[in-house]
């Protein structure tokens, strides 16, 4: 139970993260500060 709510939860983590490096390469390629 716990596992499988941890590798949710990375998972969840994992998906933000990338949507965040999208918005920030996004970002700087058009010089503005990625709005979070």
């Amino acid at each position: 139970m716990l596992l499988r709510l941890h590798r949710e939860i990375t998972q969840a983590a994992d998906e933000q993260t990338r949507g965040i490096q999208e918005v920030s390469c996004a970002g700087s390629s058009l010089k503005v500060e990625p709005a979070n």
